[in-house]
């Protein structure tokens, strides 16, 4: 898996979401080249640092009706074939299969978490090679999706996030294939060994502030749920 993760574009619409690599047209599992990952996995500690749709419902300017699906939900999340940083350059690949991971629905923005142990010097080393591959200024690049289509993605800027955790980055990218694009903001935490990937997508730009207040709540989350350790 990759810290760069994105929202399929027919995702925004109902369609499928998918761990790195956007696709317009839905993606079930029998399209995928990559196997679905499943959404009810993960100890209760790591559980515990994902954002409940109580807690999403409070955080200022998030859409009305905003939601966290059913941990029973399958076949919306795959893994990545082409793991890179928000500039394009590869990183290790993270088996999430047993992490604990939720999907993020809405009308008009839609996104995912994603929470897993490591030990602390890989999670550190993660976390620094992505922020080393979140250049503002670096060229647009392309890769592959899931289903095997391409798509351009583009680094607007990266972002300051709170830093209640050990590490935290976050990018903004403008992800286009098939002459759709859609805003996708990446967010990565850690906290000890803890590593947190959270993703927000809409075809609409956020702004900072949006997306400051969200980022606040999943590191205070991320930080409160290694108490439960």
């Amino acid at each position: 898996m990759t810290g760069r993760v994105v929202l399929s574009l027919a995702a925004l619409f109902g369609g499928a979401v998918i761990l790195c690599g956007c696709s317009s047209d839905p993606a079930p599992s029998s399209l995928s080249t990559t196997p679905a990952i499943p959404t009810d996995m993960g100890t209760a500690s790591e559980r515990a640092a994902l954002l409940t749709t109580a807690e999403l419902t409070e955080i200022p300017g998030l859409p009305p009706g905003i939601s966290v699906n059913a941990p029973s939900s399958q076949g919306a999340l795959f893994e990545d074939p082409d793991p890179t940083s928000p500039c394009g350059t590869p990183v290790a690949h993270l088996d999430l299969a047993d992490a604990a991971n939720n999907e993020i629905v809405s009308s008009s923005l839609n996104g995912f978490q994603s929470v897993i142990d490591l030990p602390v010097r890989e999670a550190m080393a993660f976390i620094t090679a992505w922020k080393a591959g979140t250049r503002p200024g670096c060229p647009p690049y392309t890769s592959v999706t899931n289903t095997g289509v391409s798509e351009t993605s583009d680094l607007v800027t990266s972002l300051v996030p709170p830093h209640a955790v050990d590490q935290a980055a976050c990018a903004w990218l403008r992800i286009t294939e098939m002459d759709q694009t859609i805003n996708t903001y990446w967010l990565v935490l850690r906290a000890g060994g803890r590593l947190e990937f959270d993703l927000l997508a809409s075809p609409t730009a956020q702004s900072t502030g949006v997306v400051d207040a969200f980022a606040q709540a999943a590191e205070l989350k991320l930080k409160s749920s290694l108490t439960t350790l």
